[in-house]
Formats: C-alpha cells, structure tokens, sequence
C-alpha cells in the first residue's frame, strides 16, 4: 500500500509542479478543479496498474529492467491518454497522443526516481527496525 500511496502522490505532486510551471509559458491548460481530479485519476491510476504489473512479473519470475521499463511506460501513456482523452484534453488520435509525449517525457523519470528513492528509505527504515529488534532479543 505504501508504493502505491508513493508512486500516487509523487507524481500527483511532480505533475501539479509541471503543469504549475508550464501555464506560465501557456503551455499547459488552466489549473482548475477538472484538472487537479484528472491528475489524482491518472497518478492513482498508474499507480494501482503499476502495482498489478509488479505482481504479474513476480508471479511469471519476469526479472528484465527493459520489459519492466516498457510495461511501465506503457501504462504511462495508455492511461494519461485516455484520461486526458476522456476529459477532452486531447483528442482520440495520433496527435493527442503526440501531445502527451512531453509531459511523460518529464514526468515518468522524475516520478520514477522519486519512487526508487522513497522505496529505497522504506527498505531501509525495516531493516534497520529489523537489526535493532535483532540486537534486543
């Protein structure tokens, strides 16, 4: 659950900063309540579709960095399109799927590291929770 909560609000947040960022320049649309539920609904949303595809490749012992990398990128932009389709921020077409490219472009390295590093404190917080239950008993 905590992954999940992890990859959500990361990159709730990192997306929030970029469309924050972007509407400076009017490169992205205005900031409204349609916007931020869109940006939770996609971010929960890879986040739960992620967590499912970790499941998968553990049952099936599936331990490639490239097909986790393509799975995980493909998630990105079968979700952010069709949200993004659905609410009528790009269009059902090549083109709108061409418009979301530099968004995920930004958004999936940045959200991926923040998770790597947010998963990489949780491990090591339990084990040193673990070491120090050890040292008592």
């Amino acid at each position: 659950m905590k992954k999940i909560l992890n990859i959500t609000f990361g990159s709730f947040t990192i997306m929030m900063i970029l469309f924050t960022f972007f509407r400076q320049f009017d490169l992205a649309p205005e900031i409204n309540n349609e916007t931020v539920l869109l940006v939770l609904i996609i971010s929960t949303s890879i986040a739960l579709l992620m967590e499912l595809s970790d499941k998968i490749q553990n049952h099936y012992d599936i331990s490639s960095i490239w097909i986790d990398l393509v799975v995980r990128i493909s998630i990105c932009y079968v979700v952010v399109f069709i949200a993004c389709a659905s609410f009528g921020v790009v269009s059902f077409s090549l083109f709108g799927l061409w418009e979301i490219t530099p968004t995920l472009i930004l958004c999936f390295p940045l959200t991926y590291f923040y998770t790597v590093y947010m998963n990489n404190e949780l491990a090591e917080s339990i084990n040193q929770a673990i070491q120090k239950r050890n040292k008592i008993e």
